[in-house]
């Protein structure tokens, strides 16, 4: 039997996809540097790899995955440079995710990479998701980061 690193289950979620959102590190690996798995494929929600590795709080897999948007030259596989502020059907970002869970080293990971502060599809931010799931560290997280944006355009 050969793998097919993007076979489709009926929910549209590839192989990788599971493994980053269950934290397998060690496969998603696998999957992309020996498979060749795309990490740009979404599940039928428009969740890519990054969104379900954020919303289940995978540190190891977050932080691997946004570093081949550095190191996709030094590995043989395309399609490699994962978009730190792609959006889900709903317009939902993976700081998005990681906000209304709590995961605040992983907002902060992604603020830090360059993921840009957006709005959902319902007028959202990640401050929003944050409040609304009462998760006061990644409430002070987000309003660090909007103060010291306003601050560095003169605000």
């Amino acid at each position: 039997m050969s793998l097919n690193p993007e076979q489709e289950l009926k929910q549209r979620a590839t192989p990788l996809y599971l493994a980053c959102q269950e934290g397998h590190l060690h496969v998603a690996r696998y999957l992309v540097t020996d498979r060749g798995a795309n990490v740009h494929l979404t599940a039928y929600d428009g969740m890519t790899c990054l969104h379900a590795a954020a919303h289940m709080g995978r540190q190891a897999v977050v932080d691997w995955l946004v570093s081949l948007r550095f190191v996709n030259f030094l590995i043989q596989v395309t399609c490699t440079d994962v978009g730190l502020s792609c959006q889900d059907r709903e317009g939902a970002t993976a700081m998005h995710f990681a906000a209304s869970r709590g995961h605040h080293c992983i907002l902060e990971k992604l603020l830090h990479m360059g993921s840009k502060v957006i709005k959902d599809f319902w007028g959202g931010t990640p401050l929003h998701d944050a409040a609304e799931n009462g998760e006061l560290e990644v409430r002070l997280s987000c309003l660090f980061v909007c103060w010291h944006n306003l601050k560095g355009m003169g605000g």
